[in-house]
């Protein structure tokens, strides 16, 4: 997967950018926000 996109709570963003960071992989995370645009 050359890309995930995460939206979400910043407590889950970190486990998913660690599980990224992993791979060599590339995230793009919004965290902690009240608003999230999809």
């Amino acid at each position: 997967v050359p890309l995930v996109s995460f939206t979400g709570s910043t407590k889950t963003g970190r486990e998913v950018a660690l599980k990224v960071q992993d791979r060599f992989g590339r995230s793009l995370l919004e965290l902690g926000g009240n608003n999230a645009l999809i």
